[in-house]
Parts: C-alpha cells; sequence; structure tokens
C-alpha cells in the first residue's frame, strides 16, 4: 500500500493565484478517520501526523486527490479549522501523512481529528 506524505512546499514563482484564494477544501472528522499516529520527523524539525481514514471514505478521498493534482489543497477538521495546506502531487486513499510544527499542535489535531464528530468529504459543512 502506497503511503503519501504532504509537505507544504510552495515555489511562489509556479503557482497561479487561484490556487492560493480558492484551494479545494477536504473536511476530515471523526466519522471517517481510522486512525492518527504522531512521529517525530528524522530529517527535520516536524511532528508527522499518520493519518489512516476508514474504508468508506478512501475511495472520497482518492478522487478528490485525483482531481486535485498539482493543486493547493486545503485539509479541516470537522469545526472548519484548517489543519494544513499542501499540493497534492499525486492521488492517494487511505493512507497519508501531514506535519506539524509543534508536538503540542500535533496532539491538538489528532484529538480533534480522533472526537469531533462531523461531515467529511470535499464538500463537507463545518458544523
Amino acid at each position: 500500500m502506497k503511503l503519501l506524505i504532504l509537505f507544504i512546499s510552495i515555489m511562489f514563482s509556479s503557482l497561479a493565484v487561484s490556487d492560493f484564494e480558492n484551494p479545494a477544501r477536504y473536511t476530515l472528522s471523526s466519522q471517517c478517520v481510522k486512525s492518527v499516529e504522531i512521529r517525530q520527523s528524522e530529517d527535520a524539525p516536524y511532528f508527522l501526523l499518520l493519518i489512516e481514514v476508514k474504508a468508506n471514505e478512501a475511495q472520497k478521498i482518492y478522487l478528490f486527490s485525483k482531481e486535485n493534482v498539482k493543486k493547493i489543497v486545503e485539509f479541516n477538521d470537522a469545526k472548519g479549522m484548517q489543519l494544513m495546506s499542501a499540493r497534492v502531487m499525486e492521488p492517494f486513499s487511505s493512507r497519508f501523512i501531514i506535519t506539524s510544527d509543534t508536538e503540542v499542535i500535533a496532539n491538538s489535531i489528532k484529538e480533534s481529528l480522533l472526537n469531533i464528530p462531523g461531515k467529511c468529504g470535499s464538500n463537507a459543512i463545518a458544523n
């Protein structure tokens, strides 16, 4: 199974303004997240959140990522709080990684994803 790492690596000269103004959004909540594991990155002072979505969400997130390859996307929690913006480099489905600057923020994201219910998906509306 392929595991995709989403990093924020933006080269401003190659990005369209619309990528930042209207990013595609995907909401994650306890209804679709199966597990979240936190690890410290070996290469940089970041914390990695290994997110696995439930089987019924994997196809939806795959279609979302496939539709948004080479575009900036935004991941939000069920309350609408932005977790991360990143450029999708290739489609992914059930497992992916987002990064955090600190362990405190990583733990906060983990708690949010595992404990706050809400709709999931690209057209989900935050509660």
